[in-house]
């Protein structure tokens, strides 16, 4: 299994500071979705690298009826499917979401439809030999928000990948 860490974004004078990752080759992703218990979920994704450039982005629409935390668990899950399909080897995730950050830093077995989430999520870990999530302020995550939302809005799916370090 990969190495895991976890990290807090930090802010400066109560404004978000988003940082870039560290190193060449490294790619924060963020994570975020969306939902109305009446029409569904949507989740958006976007990767960016060490120079804030978007190398990947990916959107989509479910019918079911989710919880937050499931929609956005089913965010990270659609973020370690693009990492292990793209080879990418070192990443951070950023989810909004805390009590998932909790969740996911406990690494907690559970049998609910969740811990199923939670379950898939382990199991792509060890794709990824340097792993971090961490957790940032909703401000922070406000594209993956912006297309989470979109994809929920408009019932589409959708997928734009550049070549992968």
């Amino acid at each position: 299994m990969g190495d895991t860490h976890y990290i807090e974004s930090s802010t400066d004078a109560g404004r978000l500071r988003w940082s870039a990752p560290a190193r060449e080759g490294q790619v924060k992703i963020s994570c975020d979705a969306a939902v109305d218990l009446n029409r569904g979920c949507g989740f958006g994704v976007v990767l960016r690298d060490v120079e804030w450039s978007v190398i990947g982005c990916k959107y989509g629409f479910c019918d079911e009826a989710f919880t937050a935390i499931e929609a956005e668990a089913r965010a990270v899950l659609e973020g370690l499917r693009l990492c292990r399909e793209h080879g990418i080897l070192y990443a951070i995730f950023e989810t909004d979401n805390q009590s998932l950050y909790w969740l996911l830093m406990k690494q907690e077995k559970n049998s609910s439809y969740l811990g199923n989430y939670i379950s898939q999520i382990d199991a792509l870990r060890a794709s990824i030999p340097q792993l971090a999530f961490s957790w940032t302020p909703r401000e922070g995550n406000a594209n993956a928000d912006s297309i989470a939302k979109f994809a929920l809005c408009n019932s589409l799916h959708f997928l734009f990948a550049r070549a992968f370090p």
